[in-house]
């Protein structure tokens, strides 16, 4: 059941961000329709659905294989064997503070951001799974 959840959160993840993205951009045009609770709700199940496999995933590994340890001395080598992690941490933290303090309302220039960092994200996520099938 643990497997599902996370398989399911992990699938549903690049399309939630989609749906809240395109909401948040096209708020003004779609504000006065007549089943935007709908559309509210919808997101709100996905959202659900993400926080429980991301807290699944968190803390339901008690064994973690870090065979790899790196020296502190060579940043950039961490920064590379930790990239995906890192360009992961930082969409996920920033898109919720921009779900949770309306930043869409307060300026376009969040909007780029969150987009821009959405585009990272994504290719990063199309370079590996490319990179897989390749080898």
């Amino acid at each position: 059941m643990k497997n599902f959840i996370l398989n399911v959160g992990e699938k549903l993840f690049i399309p939630t961000c989609i749906i809240f993205i395109s909401y948040c951009i096209f708020y003004r045009y779609i504000a006065f329709l007549p089943y935007l609770i709908i559309l509210k709700v919808i997101l709100l199940l996905l959202a659900a659905i993400q926080i429980i496999a991301w807290a699944l995933g968190k803390f339901g590994n008690a064994k973690r294989n870090n065979k790899l340890r790196l020296s502190n001395n060579n940043v950039v080598k961490s920064f590379y064997l930790h990239s995906r992690r890192i360009i992961t941490l930082v969409f996920s933290y920033y898109f919720a503070v921009y779900l949770i303090f309306f930043l869409d309302k307060r300026s376009v220039l969040y909007n780029y951001l969150i987009l821009l960092l959405f585009g990272l994200y994504l290719g990063y996520e199309i370079a590996v799974i490319a990179n897989r099938y390749k080898k």
